[in-house]
């Protein structure tokens, strides 16, 4: 059995306890979390830390590396180490690549994501341009887990295609898992801090391409016009407008209804336009 199979095996026989978000009213409908498979469950990090074979999986370095101790200081009380830590994952996304070891990190990321040490003030410079300020550590985690799904969503298996490559087995690996992210993530949709909503539901774009999960998209297209009528987040809006062009959800404004507005004066809908064209 090869490292990335093993580990869709586990993930079908583990259990994950229900993790809680604090709540945000939002006058939108959001996915309902309940009906999805019972096989969405992430495993214990504590678990994952102790049972995955990380010397045999496959990164960017040509030398072995073990990132135990980058992902148990994910979770450090010193948020200049969390940060730290965040940004040395860099050899399982080297050149937004998939290797072997990205799969069970993003694993571990998902599974904290709960976890109130998440919830810590951190600096950190998720995307390379953006300014450096304090945040809710846990909005750069998803942020993290979201680009990692992005380097093996659609249009990257379509361009590898147009090029003769198929989805090699971690990037297939990782696909396989969209639901189980994607049950880890959308709690935080609903977040009482707007950038931990913000970067849940532009990590959540790339997990909805799984056919399992396209019945969500309609619940967050409303989401993504809020986004874009009041986020001054370069990376995030360029993200919900390439979902907007790719799920055509400029004239939605309420889940099921084709052209009518929201009926929420606040914040104003995005009514098309380029990724830095006000409103912000």
């Amino acid at each position: 059995m090869t490292a990335s199979i093993a580990f869709v095996s586990w993930i079908a026989s583990s259990v994950i306890t229900a993790m809680v978000a604090p709540s945000y009213a939002l006058r939108v409908t959001l996915p309902d979390f309940k009906a999805d498979t019972a096989a969405s469950c992430l495993p214990d990090p504590q678990v994952l830390l102790r049972d995955t074979d990380w010397q045999s999986l496959q990164h960017a370095y040509p030398s072995q590396w073990d990132p135990r101790p980058l992902l148990t200081a994910l979770l450090d009380p010193d948020p200049v180490v969390q940060a730290q830590a965040l940004n040395n994952l860099e050899p399982v996304r080297h050149q937004n690549s998939t290797y072997e070891a990205t799969v069970p990190v993003a694993l571990y990321v998902a599974g904290i994501l709960s976890d109130p040490r998440a919830a810590s003030p951190v600096h950190v410079q998720t995307h390379p341009g953006t300014e450096l300020r304090p945040r809710a550590f846990r909005a750069a985690l998803l942020d993290w887990l979201g680009e990692v799904a992005y380097d093996a969503d659609d249009s990257c298996v379509e361009m590898g295609r147009r090029h003769g490559f198929e989805p090699y087995p971690a990037q297939e690996a990782l696909r396989s898992l969209r639901q189980v992210y994607f049950r880890a993530v959308a709690p935080f949709l609903s977040d009482a801090d707007q950038e931990v909503r913000d970067a849940a539901l532009i990590a959540v774009v790339p997990m909805v391409e799984a056919p399992e999960l396209a019945q969500h998209r309609e619940a967050l297209m409303p989401l993504l016009h809020r986004l874009l009528a009041s986020s001054q987040d370069r990376w995030h809006r360029s993200r919900a407008v390439d979902a907007c062009t790719v799920w055509g959800c400029q004239a939605h404004r309420r889940p099921g209804t084709l052209g009518a507005p929201l009926q929420n004066p606040e914040p104003p809908l995005w009514n098309g336009g380029f990724r830095e064209d006000p409103p912000f």
